[in-house]
């Protein structure tokens, strides 16, 4: 069973915290949590402040460390079937799942894979009339929305698109001359449509 990861988190660097994580498998159940202990709103870049915070729903959706541990391990042991969990950006999200997975150095899930599928999507294989035809959330950089926008985009990928690739992923790698390459915080602009976005975040390099 594939299992599609999305997280928000404070910033790009090695000292990121957590903020959102969510879980969208390909039969349908999710899981969203939003952490209520793990970081202060001074750890976050201006961008997250700006574009991620906003759209948090703390008093329905926050938990504590703990509690969304025991709430993430719950959710995964709801599953009888070998869990894939699917990324396309296991540089970053991987880890902090990790993190909230093995808390308080619980044992890994048997059940999960212990490696991520790393979703290696090239923009060329996916049709503009394809991204046309989904019902895509105007609102980025929620954990939740995009997870969901992965399991359904998955659904029209071409055969061996989604593939096991274990190297260091770089994301929203992408060729348009409007977006500075390396520079995350511009690369969603308030000129852009919501085609140019998926657009965007489907066209990843990875290394």
């Amino acid at each position: 069973m594939k299992i599609f990861l999305d997280c928000e988190f404070t910033q790009l660097n090695r000292d990121s915290k957590l903020i959102s994580l969510a879980l969208v498998s390909e039969s349908g159940q999710e899981f969203y949590v939003e952490l209520t202990d793990t970081y202060l709103v001074e750890d976050c870049s201006d961008f997250v402040i700006q574009n991620v915070l906003p759209q948090l729903d703390p008093l329905r959706c926050g938990q504590s460390l703990v509690e969304a541990r025991a709430s993430l391990r719950r959710f995964l042991g709801s599953f009888d079937e070998k869990l894939e969990v699917c990324s396309d950006a296991p540089h970053w999200d991987w880890q902090l799942f990790r993190d909230l997975v093995c808390v308080d150095h619980q044992p890994w899930p048997i059940h999960v894979m212990d490696q991520p599928n790393d979703l290696t999507i090239l923009s060329n294989q996916v049709s503009a009339e394809a991204l046309e035809e989904q019902d895509l959330s105007d609102l980025p950089h929620h954990a939740l929305l995009d997870a969901r926008m992965l399991a359904e985009l998955s659904r029209h990928w071409p055969l061996g698109l989604l593939r096991h690739h274990r190297g260091t992923s770089r994301r929203w790698s992408l060729s348009f001359e409007r977006c500075p390459a390396g520079d995350l915080s511009s690369t969603i602009g308030g000129e852009a449509t919501k085609l140019d976005y998926f657009k965007l975040w489907l066209s990843h390099n990875y290394c």
